[in-house]
């Protein structure tokens, strides 16, 4: 996503700069606060977010599967799924003249999923 040559005139794709705080709750309450926009994450287990997650849906933001669908274009954006390992995180979206919040994070979330491929991310034994 920060690499697209025709995005923001040349100068590459929708990403600004790329941080991690070290502990998903923390980058979930960054988000939830808007200081923050997008959290994406493979890997980290349901005791690294749920705490997290919590805080950010209170705050009207919207976590979903960093996994993109079948038809990533048309399919739901459906609320996270706990020990599904793979994670992406939209910050709190107010309405505009064209489209409600919740629109707006779900078209953010579309242009993530736009973007990337199917990850693996399975329990150990499962």
């Amino acid at each position: 996503m920060a690499v697209e040559v025709g995005g923001r005139g040349g100068k590459g794709g929708m990403v600004h700069g790329v941080r991690s705080l070290g502990s998903a709750t923390l980058d979930l309450a960054y988000v939830a606060m808007g200081a923050f926009d997008i959290w994406w994450e493979g890997g980290c287990w349901e005791w690294d977010v749920s705490a997290g997650i919590a805080i950010l849906q209170e705050a009207g933001g919207l976590a979903t599967t960093a996994n993109p669908p079948e038809d990533y274009s048309t399919a739901d954006v459906t609320d996270v799924r706990l020990g599904s390992r793979l994670y992406l995180a939209i910050r709190p979206a107010g309405p505009s003249e064209h489209e409600s919040g919740q629109q707006a994070q779900e078209r953010v979330v579309r242009e993530v999923w736009k973007r990337v491929r199917e990850l693996e991310y399975s329990r150990p034994g499962a």
